[in-house]
């Protein structure tokens, strides 16, 4: 053989290796994970056209090859067609759920950490079938071992089951009912995720596996039962107030007001009035009582704060929170009760109003109008003021002829610089009213 054709076929060999090393197959995209340059050989497998099987292959291998993965996947699976990019999500699909599996009683290492992630992080490109057959998976691996499982990875267990929702409700009442560690990690997503009764049986779940142990309970499990709320959790939570420990009680309280049933909470009411209102109680509970208070809002939580006189307390910074608490709480029902309850022999700047009173009713919009005009008639100079201010801002034509009428009211404002009266504000507040409409 002439020397020609023997340079010949070492180049043509040459050639075909480097080829080779290239071109998209299963060998190769395995062999591209974690070789430099081995994510845009991989992103590119997947844009090519080529099979599903390929293309789901190399989802699955890129992101194992860089954190940046899931980012890179979605950018190159977004630029197929509809029915491409479905096809190699099966595929992808497929392969991510063998590799995120973790066997019993093991903590998950970084390649099924990396595959679990990435099945969440793509569910949005998924098919239906396959995002459901991804939420069940994802559900079970993060139940399964809550303690070692949780909060692997980018993304915590809490994050993931809030997306799969309501489907996730069983396996994390089953959860509670095995008894876990993570008794406060499963109970705060069951709260948030679960039916009335999923949350009934997880208090019960959680009361139980309490019981066994006994002594005063930790903070995860008033947590727990906090977060899942509901009839029981109030009867346990009332009994343990009535413990002489001020730290129990402030914990007690804490945990109470987090529960999404707000109904159930209305047992406590008297409770949380009683503590709020008593000058003998620690700073602390008389604090967390108002939160309960808060949590339970509406025309009941009002009407009580009314009959404690919580407005008329000796201590101002006790009646500012009551404030807050009422408008927070119980919204457009509280306007007219907080604005009469103001005290008219203060200065009351118009920096001061708003920190305290108005921008905790500005924000309810239409539904402050009725209270809002109603105040525009009150003796109180102050009520009349805070109407005023907030009428400029969220009233209607409506009220023009309301704000032009009280213009000629002569009261001075205290605690305002230089000579103003409630009539100048309430012609600004006309003006700005015109400028709206």
């Amino acid at each position: 053989m002439s020397r020609l054709s023997v340079l010949a076929v070492v180049l043509c060999a040459a050639l075909a290796g480097g080829c080779g090393k290239n071109k998209v197959t299963h060998s190769n995209i395995d062999r591209w994970v974690g070789i430099e340059g081995g994510e845009k050989k991989l992103e590119r497998a997947i844009k090519g056209g080529y099979s599903a099987s390929l293309r789901g292959h190399a989802v699955a291998a890129l992101v194992q090859a860089s954190r940046a993965g899931v980012t890179m996947a979605s950018d190159a699976l977004g630029r197929l067609g509809e029915g491409d990019r479905q096809a190699a999500m099966t595929e992808a699909v497929n392969r991510m759920i063998e590799t995120a599996k973790v066997a019993e009683n093991t903590s998950p290492q970084m390649p099924q950490v990396a595959a679990k992630d990435a099945l969440f992080g793509l569910r949005d490109l998924m098919s239906g079938p396959d995002r459901d057959r991804v939420d069940a998976f994802l559900v079970a691996w993060l139940t399964g071992d809550v303690v070692k499982r949780w909060s692997a990875g980018l993304n915590n267990g809490d994050k993931i089951l809030e997306k799969v929702g309501a489907g996730a409700a069983p396996e994390l009442r089953a959860a509670l009912e095995r008894g876990t560690l993570a008794v406060k990690e499963v109970a705060l997503t069951l709260g948030r995720v679960g039916s009335p009764e999923d949350r009934l049986q997880g208090v019960k779940a959680v009361l139980a596996a309490f019981e066994k142990v006994g002594g005063s309970p930790d903070d995860n499990t008033l947590i727990a039962v906090g977060s899942l709320g509901g009839p029981d959790a109030t009867s346990w939570f009332m009994e343990l107030i009535k413990d002489p420990d001020n730290d129990l009680r402030f914990k007690v309280l804490q945990a109470l007001g987090k529960g999404p049933d707000k109904q159930a909470l209305l047992p406590a009411l008297d409770m949380a009035l009683g503590i709020a209102v008593n000058p003998v109680e620690e700073g602390k509970l008389r604090d967390e009582a108002f939160g309960v208070i808060q949590a339970i809002g509406g025309q009941a939580a009002i009407d009580g704060m009314v009959r404690v006189k919580l407005f008329e307390d000796p201590k101002e910074v006790v009646r500012f929170e009551a404030y807050e608490v009422a408008l927070r709480g119980s919204r457009e029902l509280a306007i007219g009760p907080v604005l009469e309850s103001l005290p008219t022999a203060r200065d009351f700047s118009g920096p001061l109003l708003d920190k305290y009173i108005l921008q905790f009713i500005r924000p309810l919009g239409p539904l402050a109008l009725p209270a809002l005009r109603k105040a525009l008639e009150s003796r109180n100079w102050v009520a009349r003021l805070a109407a005023v201010e907030l009428l400029g801002e969220l009233g209607e034509a409506a009220d023009l002829p309301r704000l032009e009428a009280l213009s000629r009211d002569a009261t001075k404002l205290k605690g305002w610089t230089g000579e103003v009266t409630l009539g100048q504000r309430a012609a600004a507040a006309a003006e700005k009213l015109k400028t709206k409409s």
